[in-house]
């Protein structure tokens, strides 16, 4: 995320100009397969993440919807597969923490592990007329 304030978010960043802050998902590996801490704010579409996200938060916060930057696209660079991802682990719903959840609903479904959309996914879906896009 890239928020106005400068070194008051980053502590290195010059004047009040954009922060530089980054958000850490964890990984685990654990018998049954993986289990993911956190989802960042980026999802596996970003057009999708796009509109999860509320304007005022992307005004603010000015956060880089970058595909190469979700979960998924990291997951696969690690030589493992996103469909191995058996949990996903909130440890609270700020969007920067849960904003990228956006299209592992749709992951989890096709995994068998969900019958339904989240509330986020489901309007994504409303307002998009029919299209997941993931």
């Amino acid at each position: 995320m890239r928020p106005p304030g400068g070194a008051l978010f980053d502590g290195v960043t010059p004047g009040l100009g954009s922060a530089a802050l980054a958000c850490h998902c964890l990984l685990l590996e654990v018998p049954d397969g993986l289990v993911l801490v956190d989802a960042g704010v980026v999802g596996q579409n970003a057009r999708q993440s796009r509109a999860a996200h509320h304007p005022a938060f992307l005004a603010v916060e000015n956060p880089r919807l970058d595909e190469r930057e979700s979960a998924a696209v990291r997951i696969r660079t690690l030589g493992l597969r996103p469909d191995d991802v058996w949990h996903i682990v909130m440890t609270h719903p700020d969007f920067d923490h849960a904003a990228g959840t956006c299209g592992w609903c749709a992951h989890m479904i096709r995994a068998g592990l969900m019958r339904h959309l989240c509330g986020t996914c489901s309007r994504f879906l409303v307002q998009k007329a029919g299209s997941l896009f993931v």
